[in-house]
């Protein structure tokens, strides 16, 4: 459920939701309330040069795993929580120049309780009606269980490009130091618009936390989605993923495919019908041991405002 509210200067936007799981042949893992989750997202412009905005969202799961997108790791049927808060404030300096100061605050409850503070500064810059440039620089702190786990100091630059009306390349790329280890950081996106949906292609190089356990990864994931709608009230998508990460000694690769169709029965209403399949070979601290294969079929109906 989502609804907004818009004013000259301010808009707020707020989403509501919950699941269902239904077990045909193992009933005592039913679930009425598998899933809940809300979220807000507020912007303000005092002055014309001048923006604040906040992003909050909360969830709570029975399958822990799914906190863990960055990685796509499966930790098994695990209670969890998360919770992320990320304020910023924005300046327009001229016509072509904006600065960007943010926080984010991401933590995850289950087991051991994984916090990640990112704290960023950036000056982006339009270089052209179609290109822009943008110089951050990041540090990304860690704790587990309330104790500093170090941080991660990240400066990147990022070049992005609108070839044609529908046509987006964005390239980040920089040095990352944590704990005196010097890697690199590293993300890229192509976007395709099409006659009736779209296509996407990014790469990420970069850390994050490991559910239920003191660990900070490295991760490689590539992923892709596609989303076509034959009629205009219905709406195909395919996302297909590969995720490599290492951490604590050992390495797990994970292979996704999601499929989804969406039939907007409604302005308001729409029902969606997903395929989730997965493959996780290799393991981390805290994931499952070998081989383990993964398939979810969900059907959700969402109401409120489009």
């Amino acid at each position: 459920m989502r609804a907004t509210y818009l004013a000259p200067a301010t808009t707020v936007q707020a989403r509501l939701g919950f699941d269902l799981e239904r077990y045909a042949r193992h009933p005592s893992l039913s679930d009425a309330q598998a899933r809940r989750r809300a979220g807000l997202d507020l912007r303000h412009r005092p002055h014309r040069n001048w923006e604040v905005s906040l992003s909050a969202a909360y969830a709570t799961t029975n399958n822990a795993g799914e906190l863990n997108p960055a990685t796509g790791i499966d930790v098994g049927r695990l209670e969890a929580r998360r919770l992320n808060l990320a304020p910023s404030l924005a300046h327009r300096v001229d016509d072509v120049t904006t600065t960007t100061a943010s926080y984010s605050f991401d933590e995850i409850r289950g087991g051991t309780t994984a916090r990640t503070t990112v704290t960023a500064l950036a000056a982006e810059r339009r270089l052209g009606g179609r290109e822009t440039a943008e110089a951050a620089y990041r540090v990304r702190g860690f704790a587990f269980d309330g104790r500093g786990a170090g941080a991660a100091h990240v400066l990147t630059v990022l070049w992005s490009r609108r070839f044609r009306a529908r046509t987006r390349l964005r390239i980040e790329a920089g040095p990352r130091l944590y704990r005196t280890r010097l890697r690199a950081e590293l993300a890229a996106a192509a976007e395709q618009g099409l006659r009736r949906g779209e296509v996407s292609v990014r790469y990420a190089k970069t850390q994050a936390t490991m559910f239920g356990q003191p660990l900070v990864v490295d991760v490689d994931a590539l992923t892709a989605a596609l989303a076509y709608s034959p009629i205009g009230s219905l709406r195909l998508s395919a996302a297909p993923a590969i995720y490599r990460s290492a951490g604590g000694g050992r390495r797990a690769r994970v292979r996704r495919l999601d499929v989804s169709a969406t039939w907007r029965l409604r302005r308001r209403l729409s029902i969606t019908a997903s395929q989730e399949l997965g493959m996780q070979t290799g393991t981390l601290a805290g994931s499952a041991e070998g081989r383990v294969s993964r398939r979810v079929f969900t059907v959700r109906l969402m109401a409120g405002a489009n």
